[in-house]
């Protein structure tokens, strides 16, 4: 019973908050963007070698970010100038001061061993279309 109603509450308490039923991927492209560093971990955990750590900042933001690893392929447009950036509605939240909105576009080509997968980026379109070798 009393698990029950700590459920609720749990519940409760996120109405109002980040959706959490977005992918994985899309939440640690956004850590990234926002935290702008390509190690988004906590200072105490980084190993750190001063003489090169600024080659992992993510600042200026780029137009695209290629995050390359084995899971599936993905593609998203996520807002950086803002702090109310969600899955579902990108394109509304995030531009609180009316200034022009700032979009990266994160590309993950997806596991070309394993599935054949490959992404094509057109930069001046501002696309990007997944593919595969069939």
């Amino acid at each position: 019973m009393h698990i029950q109603q700590e459920k609720q509450k749990l519940e409760t308490n996120k109405e109002g908050f980040e959706n959490t039923t977005a992918p994985d991927s899309f939440k640690v492209a956004k850590t990234i963007l926002h935290q702008g560093s390509l190690m988004p971990l906590a200072p105490i955990v980084q190993p750190v070698l001063w003489p090169y750590g600024d080659t992992l900042h993510v600042y200026p933001h780029p137009d695209f970010l290629v995050l390359a690893d084995e899971c599936d392929d993905y593609h998203y447009t996520i807002p950086v100038n803002g702090h109310k950036t969600t899955f579902h509605d990108t394109t509304t939240l995030g531009n609180e001061d009316d200034s022009e909105l700032k979009t990266v576009t994160v590309v993950n080509p997806g596991n070309f061993g394993a599935d054949t997968s490959f992404v094509v980026i057109y930069p001046l379109k501002n696309e990007v279309q997944l593919s595969k070798v069939i």
